[in-house]
């Protein structure tokens, strides 16, 4: 949600193989959505979205050996989104995030036995130029990101720790005091982390028995569990919201299209 608008990406794959991907807005409280114009791309299965200010940031993956595809324009719809300058390779996932005037873009390679190859750059002109910031460590598969205006930056994704920046990307940590959580991820179960301020940001783990809210106030040096320990809804629909702010979320069903949301 940005702005009073919300963004969001439909995937049809009629046949395998052959997808394609279209970006929608609608004004929040409306259930009538608007084609993003530029914004239907052929061949591409999967979306983050990024806003800052009034201009919202489409990253597009095939989840194949293919160069992402990155668009910009206004949130509205009113014009054209148009293309900016890729930074990424070929690459296989990719994650995008916005704050203060400031781009994250992170690349993931192919990945292999629980391992993938990432890269990550900076853009303080809108994605006009790219400045390649350190690599991510290579565990796990890159999915999603969160950035603050300071600089804070968490990575998540599949099979993945949280990667946690305070520098805006010069460096990358983990946290000792997440290692439970984090095995449990690297073993196949969710981790999703959310950085809301430079300091505070919220992780939820949903594994087959252990369901937790942890928190953080020190950006990701320590982390501390939640009360809301084993509520199961509740963890539930805290876990989508995050999968939906933080990183991109998706909703699909097997008749139908899948969709790609930015709250």
């Amino acid at each position: 949600m940005a702005g009073g608008r919300l963004l969001a990406a439909v995937v049809r794959c009629p046949e395998a193989g052959n997808c394609t991907l279209k970006g929608y807005t609608t004004a929040a409280g409306r259930d009538t959505w608007q084609l993003v114009p530029g914004a239907v791309l052929p061949a591409f299965n999967a979306a983050t979205f990024a806003v800052s200010g009034a201009t919202g940031y489409l990253l597009a993956n095939s989840q194949a050996i293919a160069k992402p595809t990155l668009l910009a324009g206004p949130v509205t719809g009113a014009a054209r989104w148009k293309p900016l300058p890729m930074a990424c390779g070929a690459g296989w996932s990719g994650a995008l995030a916005a704050a203060g005037g400031w781009l994250f873009l992170g690349c993931g390679s192919e990945p292999g036995a629980g391992n993938q190859l990432k890269t990550a750059y900076v853009s303080r002109d809108g994605g006009r130029t790219w400045h390649q910031v350190a690599s991510p460590p290579d565990g796990g598969y890159l999915g999603g990101a969160s950035m603050t205006a300071g600089g804070t930056i968490f990575l998540s994704g599949e099979r993945m720790d949280v990667y946690i920046s305070r520098d805006r990307g010069r460096g990358w940590h983990q946290s000792p005091s997440l290692a439970g959580p984090n095995g449990q991820a690297n073993a196949g179960f969710s981790l999703v982390g959310t950085v809301v301020t430079d300091t505070f940001g919220v992780a939820v783990q949903a594994g087959v028995v252990s369901r937790q809210v942890w928190l953080t106030r020190n950006a990701g040096r320590t982390w501390t569990p939640s009360p809301c320990t084993n509520r199961t809804s509740a963890l539930s629909s805290l876990h989508g919201t995050l999968m939906r702010t933080g990183t991109s979320s998706t909703l699909s069903s097997s008749s139908g299209p899948r969709v790609r949301s930015s709250l």
